[in-house]
């Protein structure tokens, strides 16, 4: 598609181009101006676009896992069946190695949680360096190629008007005899 617009830009501009040498005043000076301003509005165009569409994406982080908490209740009365304190010593180790392995499990479940949460950020990160943003970037390359082409093609027109004019003239010529010839050789 952009390579079809880029041709139909170019035939028109080298239509104009010959068509401004059948004037009797030389009008390349404005001609390169429209052309270099047309460019800039493309460009310009194009970065609004882009920051259109830059503002209207929105992040949306990874899915949170589930945290599969067990709870554990101890029984603290339990422990004034101990005939003597040091079972009861012993019964409370237990409760409180119980509980620590508990928080140690939670502990590893949430650094695993992390682990994961950070990959899946990373990926995201190189997801978008390597695929979404050259996508982005090549989705508007040959429009930005057209935009400068104009650019240097009207900022020739201004520079040398007069020489182009002549150009031109000499173009529309050639066609005007090639046309004379192919008539005359029809008949």
């Amino acid at each position: 598609m952009q390579i079809a617009v880029g041709i139909t830009v170019m035939l028109v501009l080298t239509t104009v181009f010959v068509l401004l040498g059948l004037a009797e005043a030389n009008h390349m000076l404005v001609f390169g101006l429209l052309l270099a301003v047309f460019s800039a509005l493309v460009i310009i165009g194009l970065a609004a676009t882009a920051k259109i569409q830059a503002m209207r994406a929105t992040f949306v982080p990874t899915p949170a896992i589930a945290e599969n908490k067990s709870s554990t209740f101890t029984n603290t009365t339990a422990l004034q069946h101990y005939a003597t304190p040091e079972h009861r010593e012993l019964a409370s180790l237990r409760q409180d190695l119980r509980a620590l392995q508990d928080e140690h499990a939670s502990t590893a479940f949430q650094l695993a949680f992390l682990k994961t949460h950070m990959r899946l950020c990373f990926d995201n990160i190189r997801y978008h360096e390597e695929i979404t943003l050259p996508r982005a970037l090549a989705g508007q390359a040959g429009a930005i190629i057209i935009a400068a082409l104009l650019t240097l093609v009207g900022t020739a027109l201004c520079a040398l008007p007069d020489s182009a004019y002549l150009l031109a003239k000499t173009l529309n010529a050639c066609l005007e005899t090639s046309w004379q010839s192919i008539v005359r050789g029809g008949d």
